[in-house]
């Protein structure tokens, strides 16, 4: 059974369940980390702003990406709703909704976003087709109308994704080789040709753990390559990634501190670059009782 699950879809759209990581059996709990049962989490985003003198205030942040959102489980341990937030008059407010809907084998049959579109509210919705086991396709619409197609076609250690515009015009073609955890070691990525445009190699930490413990990614007609790597708490979440960039010789290092609840989930995350505060990240987590 192929479980098909919520992460962040590069191309237009936040969180759309599909993805392009050869991931499509690892849960959403899962790829956030998330132990227990988890029934809501509200993630927002904070930067520093100084107010005079020593005096420093912590604002909301967005930028470029979507760093305030809600997350709704059922009691399976499904997502069923994700609510973003902007930044807006100096308050978060609503910016789009996701919804899911599942089959009888907890696979997605259908995600809808409505979001805001200039002065409209517009509509991308997702269907989903199982062909079998290994085979899956998913039919995006834009306010009704045909837009992309997307195909995965799954075996025991490789997975194949492609997405096909409405006109064919553009397609985008993804090749993943995926380890006995679900986890990407190697992925070859082409757009709209046969040469690769990016090359993905990792390796891990622990069985248990889904972030890699290095990440040497080359793109670019230039050959371009950086290394990311990682070093993980206990938890299995980053404390410290640097990543050089060979091309350039630069590098740099981020670290990160968390502040955990008694399900072992953290609650407050802190991000230095160069020993300085620069984000924080906080989390309300509710929990199911029965």
């Amino acid at each position: 059974m192929i479980k098909l699950t919520a992460l962040l879809f590069a191309f237009a759209f936040p969180f759309t369940v599909f993805s392009q990581s050869g991931t499509l059996a690892t849960t959403q709990k899962e790829k956030q980390n998330l132990k227990g049962p988890v029934k809501e989490v509200l993630h927002t985003t904070f930067e520093p702003m100084q107010i005079g003198g020593d005096s420093t205030t912590w604002i909301p942040y967005d930028f470029f990406g979507f760093h305030n959102y809600r997350l709704k489980f059922d009691n399976r341990g499904l997502l069923t709703e994700r609510i973003d937030y902007k930044l807006q008059d100096n308050e978060l407010k609503q910016r789009g909704i996701w919804n899911y809907t599942y089959d009888e084998k907890d696979r997605v049959v259908e995600e809808v976003y409505l979001y805001e579109s200039l002065s409209t509210i517009d509509t991308a919705s997702f269907s989903y087709t199982y062909l079998n086991d290994s085979s899956t396709s998913i039919f995006e619409k834009r306010n009704g109308v045909p837009s992309s197609t997307y195909h995965y076609n799954l075996s025991k250690s490789t997975e194949e994704f492609t997405s096909v515009n409405a006109d064919s015009s553009f397609i985008q073609k993804t090749f993943s080789e995926i380890d006995d955890r679900n986890r990407v070691t190697r992925k070859e990525d082409y757009s709209n040709g046969t040469r690769i445009r990016s090359l993905t190699l990792n390796t891990y930490h622990e069985q248990q753990f889904l972030t890699p413990a290095k990440s040497l990614q080359s793109y670019g007609k230039g050959n371009q390559v950086s290394l990311y790597e990682n070093e993980l708490d206990e938890q299995g979440n980053v404390i410290s990634e640097k990543i050089t960039a060979f091309h350039t010789g630069d590098s740099k290092t981020t670290t990160y501190s968390y502040l955990y609840d008694d399900m072992g989930n953290w609650i407050e995350k802190g991000e230095y670059v160069d020993k300085i505060l620069r984000k924080i990240v906080k989390r309300s987590i509710d929990y199911y009782t029965d």
